[in-house]
């Protein structure tokens, strides 16, 4: 006797995992070319905190910021995971995006810059999916808080730089 429908599948398929975003942005009234002049070396800048801040970016590739340019990502923390991100994205004044190429996090991270009519917004966006069980696990609980809380400093560290050299350029202006 024969049996007409579905056929079942030996192996049940693996359940579907949202992307999930942290997204931080600030808005500065301040052209857009001194912005991006201090932006676009994300962690390689001068101004990229030591304190509070446990991400370190470490450059792997010689030569100019450039789509290609790799850098070994690390969470400051004991046993912390690092990981191999590349410049996937580069728009001088306008946008950086890393892919993360190994490491515990599927997905990007993304910095942009737009000008409105009366200063520039810098966004940050980290779009990622945990890589494996444990990471599924692991990361919601002692990655994702701490990562967010570093791009919290991050920010911070780049107001008040971005404000004093503001500062500095008005007062020669007058």
């Amino acid at each position: 006797m024969a049996f007409f429908g579905k056929k079942k599948s030996a192996q049940p398929a693996a359940p579907k995992i949202k992307e999930k975003i942290i997204h931080h942005f600030v808005f500065l009234e301040m052209p857009i070319e001194l912005v991006a002049a201090a932006v676009m070396p994300w962690g390689e800048a001068p101004w990229w905190p030591t304190k509070g801040c446990s991400i370190k970016y470490v450059r792997k590739t010689p030569g100019d910021l450039q789509v290609g340019t790799k850098f070994r990502q690390k969470i400051l923390r004991l046993l912390a995971p690092s990981w191999d991100i590349e410049v996937a994205q580069f728009i001088p004044e306008r946008q950086l995006q890393f892919k993360f190429l190994n490491g515990p996090l599927k997905g990007y991270e993304d910095i942009k810059l737009e000008w409105r009519y009366n200063g520039t917004r810098v966004d940050y966006e980290l779009h990622y999916q945990p890589r494996g069980l444990l990471n599924m696990i692991i990361w919601p609980i002692l990655g994702q808080k701490n990562y967010d809380n570093s791009i919290k400093v991050v920010f911070a560290a780049f107001k008040e730089h971005i404000a004093k050299i503001y500062k500095e350029q008005q007062e020669k202006t007058f």
